[in-house]
């Protein structure tokens, strides 16, 4: 699963954006300062950081500064109490990918970082490892350049190893991610559909 970062000093604000996101499947870590928040990005693989700017120990904005110095590539939503209208272009214009004012719904924050992650994807649209090819666009795959057909979850289940190749993936973060989507355990069982892709 795609992993999120959270930068936050509001220890309820962070703490509902945890429970909210591992609702949905995804790990998270979270900083409660910037400096630490930096520390843990250059440590772990991040794949979004949800940042507030009014931290105790920077402005948020320094940190985008000095995230896009070494990466570019983890996406960034700036969740802030400043409303003022000029704030949003200047985050944009220093390497943020979106912006959310307080006070944010549950659902707001899910959909924002929803569509951030997917826009992360299709920039990545390919996934080649030896003879194993997979387009998430077009949602194929192909093997010794032969295509290979699988059902939606079985291709589901396979474009999440992809994304997260290198990582280890529990079979339980599995089973947690496809409980979300309303997929239950006696109508598919994981661990014989993962054997199934494998003799594929």
């Amino acid at each position: 699963m795609n992993q999120i970062l959270i930068i936050e000093d509001d220890q309820v604000t962070r703490e509902n954006m945890v429970l909210l996101l591992g609702f949905h499947g995804y790990r998270t870590l979270s900083a409660e300062k910037g400096c630490k928040g930096i520390e843990l990005l250059k440590q772990e693989e991040i794949a979004l950081i949800l940042l507030d700017l009014n931290l105790p120990d920077c402005d948020g904005r320094d940190v985008i500064t000095e995230i896009r110095k070494f990466n570019n590539d983890v996406r960034i939503i700036v969740v802030t109490g400043r409303r003022e209208l000029t704030e949003m272009p200047i985050v944009l214009q220093m390497g943020a990918d979106d912006f959310i004012a307080k006070p944010w719904t549950m659902d707001t924050l899910y959909s924002k970082v929803e569509v951030v992650l997917r826009h992360k994807r299709m920039n990545f649209p390919f996934f080649r490892s030896g003879n194993f090819n997979m387009d998430f666009n077009a949602r194929t795959v192909q093997v010794n350049n032969e295509m290979v057909f699988f059902t939606k979850i079985e291709y589901e289940i396979l474009e999440i190893l992809a994304m997260q190749a290198g990582s280890v993936i529990e079979y339980k973060e599995l089973f947690d991610y496809f409980a979300k989507e309303n997929y239950s355990e006696d109508k598919y069982n994981l661990k014989s559909i993962i054997n199934k892709i494998k003799k594929n």
